[in-house]
């Protein structure tokens, strides 16, 4: 086979790689070709990685506290002349079964589950980073700084509690797996990608000039310049080394290459935010909440004016 495919995070790291399908495609003849599923081996011959360029610098943990551990590779996938093996193929030519293919088997239950568990702890470290730098430099008593950290605090309890529903009203699968709630997960999956760009909106905001004037490592160990730096980049509780690498580390996770990527990758983690609510909103459940406001108006029992007739118009 001969095609492309982009691979976030895992790009040429892993034994094998799974191709399925991302989108629900139309049912019909003219898509089946495009319709398959399989997995393969990494060094399958013609099969091709083409990674981009690395956020890891090669830099000290205190200049680059993220990137220089926590770097993804993002690649793009040339399938050159591939063979795959029949028994390596799940699904082939059948847009109807493919599309079936992430609902009926809970894949997608438990995919949105860890994405949803990792949400909540990207939140926790964020909210922690921006803790750190508020009081670092003194200003949590700032009414427009506090109502900034309970954004941030109001996202990490929203989604905990999607998840705490998705856990509690778990139930067994027909094949006797133990499958979270969708309908809570899918609502957190689609909510977070819309905030999370917002969640670093506000570490920038509050980290304002500070996120640019910071020194490196080798600056603050110059005996020349070492001292004078420590002493003119202290903050409020901090002196001036410490406060850099809170500011270095809070750059690191919104501004930098690393953070960047980070921002958008969240925000299209499970592909356009507005394809994925416009499909939330199509199969979301509305008669019963249109039911409610047509049997409240029912029981008003109000009388048609009869300058305009008996008949309804339908």
């Amino acid at each position: 086979m001969d095609g492309i495919r982009l691979l976030a995070t895992q790009g040429g790291i892993t034994d094998e790689i799974m191709v399925f399908p991302s989108t629900v495609k139309k049912a019909g003849e003219k898509d089946d070709p495009y319709s398959l599923a399989f997995a393969i081996p990494n060094n399958t011959p013609g099969l091709k990685f083409l990674s981009r360029e690395t956020f890891d610098y090669g830099k000290n943990s205190y200049d680059h506290p993220l990137g220089s551990k926590f770097e993804e590779g993002d690649t793009i996938v040339a399938f050159d002349n591939v063979l795959v093996p029949w028994d390596r193929i799940f699904i082939l030519e059948d847009s109807t079964i493919c599309n079936r293919a992430f609902a009926e088997t809970n894949a997608v239950v438990h995919m949105t589950h860890q994405v949803v568990a990792k949400d909540i702890a990207k939140t926790e470290f964020l909210l922690g980073v921006v803790l750190t730098l508020m009081d670092s430099i003194g200003i949590d008593g700032f009414q427009h700084v506090k109502d900034k950290g309970t954004e941030i605090m109001l996202t990490l309890e929203n989604m905990k509690s999607h998840l705490f529903r998705a856990e509690h009203n778990a139930k067994l699968d027909q094949w006797g797996v133990m499958t979270p709630d969708f309908e809570a997960l899918n609502a957190a999956r689609n909510w977070y990608p819309r905030v999370y760009p917002r969640l670093a909106e506000i570490l920038r905001i509050l980290g304002a000039s500070g996120m640019m004037g910071i020194p490196s490592y080798d600056d603050f160990n110059s005996e020349e310049i070492g001292p004078i730096l420590h002493r003119a980049m202290q903050g409020k509780n901090v002196e001036g080394f410490e406060r850099v690498q809170i500011f270095r580390l809070a750059w690191d996770l919104t501004m930098s290459a690393f953070g960047s990527r980070q921002t958008h990758y969240e925000y299209y983690f499970f592909g356009d935010p507005v394809k994925m609510g416009m499909a939330y909103f199509d199969q979301y459940d509305k008669e019963k909440y249109k039911d409610m406001v047509k049997d409240f108006l029912k029981r008003e029992d109000i009388a048609r004016p009869s300058a305009i007739g008996n008949k309804l118009n339908v």
